[in-house]
């Protein structure tokens, strides 16, 4: 079981509060204003493993019962290849990447107690493994504008690199170059809106009748997700 429940915050004040003292202590010890704001409740099954991937906006893990252990890689190649990061940015894939075994010599090895809370570099990669016990985490997602321009830049660069045969490259400092290209980004997004998500892999449904397995049609997706 891995249950991510989005956004708790907009449906139970309680969750909300939590949000605003989290950010709060961020933003007091960053100085950077924090925006997008999404924080899930996640819930996971013991030993269960969220594989290799990575995030575009920025994450803070804040772990609350069981233990765990996050395993972090560094943000550039071959750990994180550009068109795979690109291609997540521009919604063309889901936020897996290529993982080989290899790279556990440069992961950072982070185990997580009730209580602990982590964030890490933007767009680093990372998988996490639970030991032999329930864990419940929040999931905290957001940009700052340092953030905001870096994402939009890696969008242009895969822009650049499917549309004009190009091989951009993304700089660690927050430059006129990443600048100019998060403006060419916001630009084509209005021109061109990207899809609202990534391609979602096929979905099955047990049919208790036929036990025969039967592909949803994104309409009874929908209507899985719609509020009771």
């Amino acid at each position: 079981m891995w249950l991510n429940l989005r956004n708790v915050g907009a449906y139970l004040p309680e969750y909300k509060a939590i949000e605003d003292t989290v950010f709060e202590q961020f933003e007091a010890a960053t100085g950077e204003r924090t925006f997008k704001r999404d924080v899930g409740v996640l819930i996971s099954s013991p030993n269960e493993h969220v594989h290799y991937h990575l995030d575009i906006p920025m994450v803070c893990l804040v772990h609350l019962r069981g233990q765990k252990t996050v395993y972090v890689y560094p943000c550039n190649e071959p750990f994180a290849p550009q068109p795979q990061v690109e291609g997540i940015a521009l919604r063309e894939q889901e936020e897996q990447l290529t993982f080989q075994s290899q790279f556990d010599k440069a992961a950072v090895e982070l185990v997580m107690n009730p209580g602990d809370a982590v964030t890490w570099p933007q767009a680093a990669p990372h998988r996490v493994q639970n030991s032999d016990s329930l864990c419940v985490s929040l999931s905290c997602e957001f940009l700052t504008l340092p953030a905001l321009i870096r994402a939009n830049a890696i969008y242009t660069n895969g822009l650049l690199r499917r549309k004009l045969g190009l091989k951009p490259r993304l700089t660690d400092k927050i430059g006129l170059d990443q600048i100019a290209k998060a403006a060419i980004a916001r630009a084509s997004k209005l021109v061109n809106p990207p899809p609202k998500a990534a391609p979602a892999p096929i979905v099955f449904e047990l049919d208790e009748n036929t036990l025969e397995l039967i592909e949803l049609s994104p309409g009874a997706l929908s209507a899985l997700h719609a509020p009771a």
